[in-house]
């Protein structure tokens, strides 16, 4: 309760971010046939930092599934419908990809863009597991955050402030990164 009472103090907004409950793999492991545990997922923690947010006097903007669960939810409708929920019951928004399965399924969106990762054809995200997945070099990120502007029309962008495998400009520009990282986010109407 601490932080979204820090966040209500301070004019900041209260986000959801659910995974799978995999904390070796930062909710980064792909569960199969989850759809009721997702729906469990989505729900529950949802609805406990509604509550929270609600108690503490914060405003709970936005929901975004995290790692494996965000990419399902951007690819498959069956779990893209998941995320209708919390924007019915906070007046939420639901922040993924553009152009994927969970825009189309959901009402309130925000389009969100990676500045850090690289992008299929498709518009998907290119998996961590191969090793062109990452933008490791600032200049490159910031020409790409540009782009997904410009282009494909995002509001909010995400950058990880390291990446697995960081090349020696990006060590290099960390404050530059956590500098962009802290003043993007979604604007509201």
């Amino acid at each position: 309760m601490d932080s979204v009472e820090l966040a209500a103090t301070h004019g900041v907004v209260a986000s959801a971010h659910p995974s799978f409950p995999d904390a070796n793999r930062l909710g980064g492991a792909r569960w199969s046939g989850a759809s009721s545990r997702c729906s469990r997922i989505v729900s529950t923690r949802s609805g406990a930092l509604g509550a929270l947010a609600a108690a503490a006097g914060a405003i709970f903007a936005h929901v975004k599934p995290h790692g494996a669960l965000y990419n399902m939810a951007c690819r498959d409708d069956h779990y893209a419908v998941l995320w209708r929920w919390p924007p019915r019951m906070f007046n939420a928004r639901v922040v993924g990809l553009p152009g994927s399965r969970l825009q189309a399924a959901s009402k309130r969106f925000i389009a969100e863009g990676f500045a850090d990762r690289r992008y299929l054809p498709d518009g998907s995200l290119v998996p961590r597991s191969r090793p062109d997945a990452f933008v490791e070099d600032v200049e490159e990120a910031v020409r790409q955050a540009i782009w997904l502007v410009r282009e494909r029309g995002v509001q909010t962008l995400c950058v990880h402030v390291t990446t697995p495998r960081p090349s020696p400009s990006s060590a290099r520009s960390g404050p530059r990164w956590s500098a962009r990282a802290s003043t993007s986010g979604p604007s509201y109407e």
